[in-house]
């Protein structure tokens, strides 16, 4: 996918959305290949992040934070 999106001048970015050692981990490794990255986790253990009391997926809030993190990098 990277190779790809390099062909046709698109930005490729893998992103984290979990505060965690593994995903940290993972990201470092995608930036050893010279893939960018950012993590862009909010804490899903509190109630305005999470569609408690049905789930713990994220909300249409925690997607909002999501978007305007990733649209301060590129650029949208």
């Amino acid at each position: 996918m990277h190779q790809l999106c390099k062909e046709h001048g698109i930005e490729f970015i893998i992103t984290g959305i979990t505060k965690s050692e593994g995903t940290e981990a993972t990201l470092k490794e995608f930036e050893k290949m010279g893939i960018k990255t950012m993590n862009i986790a909010v804490d899903l253990s509190l109630i305005k992040y999470n569609n408690m009391p049905y789930d713990s997926h994220p909300n249409k809030l925690t997607h909002k934070i999501w978007a305007e993190k990733v649209l301060e990098v590129v650029g949208g």
